[in-house]
C-alpha cells in the first residue's frame, strides 16, 4: 500500500481502538509503529491488567464515540475452522452499549 492509501485508511480508522497482545509491542519495527499509531496493547497473562485496559477502552467508546477493532479469537489460526472466541471484547462492547458488527 502506498502512502496515499495509508493516509486515507488512517482517516477512516482515526476513531477506532485496535487491540493487540502486549508481546507484539516488542516486535521491532511493528510494535513501536503500532504504539505510535495508537494500538492498545493488552497483557493477556495478567487478568487484572487486561480488565483494566478493556475498561479504559470502554470509557473511550462511551465518552469519545470510539469503535473497537479486534480479532475475536485472540490469535490467528493457520488451519481451517475457527478457535473459540475470547469474551473480553464482547463484554466491553455490551457494557459500553455499542453494536457488535461482524
Amino acid at each position: 500500500m502506498d502512502i496515499l492509501g495509508l493516509m486515507m485508511l488512517w482517516d477512516i480508522l482515526k476513531d477506532v481502538i485496535s487491540i493487540a497482545k502486549k508481546e507484539l509491542l516488542y516486535l521491532i519495527p511493528f510494535g513501536p509503529a503500532g504504539w505510535l499509531a495508537g494500538i492498545t496493547y493488552i497483557n493477556r497473562q495478567n487478568r487484572t491488567s487486561a480488565m483494566r485496559t478493556l475498561d479504559k477502552c470502554k470509557r473511550n467508546m462511551v465518552e469519545k464515540g470510539h469503535k473497537m477493532y479486534l480479532y475475536p479469537e485472540g490469535t490467528r489460526f493457520p488451519e481451517r475452522g475457527m478457535l473459540p472466541f475470547k469474551k473480553g471484547g464482547f463484554h466491553t462492547a455490551i457494557q459500553a452499549g455499542v453494536p457488535i458488527i461482524p
